[in-house]
């Protein structure tokens, strides 16, 4: 993975996800992540929210 140019949570159909644009050789790219724990639930009890701010810590 290149360098991370921004971190954020995007609407998805009913579900929050973690948003990561990244640029690797020149070209930016987009990854979208869930916190899949307690059979999905998780995310939707702040796990998506705690993933995005220990994914901006790391990109720090």
């Amino acid at each position: 993975m290149g360098s991370i140019l921004a971190i954020g949570r995007t609407q998805m159909g009913t579900n929050r996800w973690v948003h990561v644009r990244y640029e690797t050789d020149g070209q930016a790219t987009d990854a979208y992540f869930m916190d899949g724990g307690m059979l999905g639930w998780a995310g939707v009890l702040g796990g998506n929210k705690r993933l995005a701010a220990k994914l901006e810590a790391a990109a720090v």
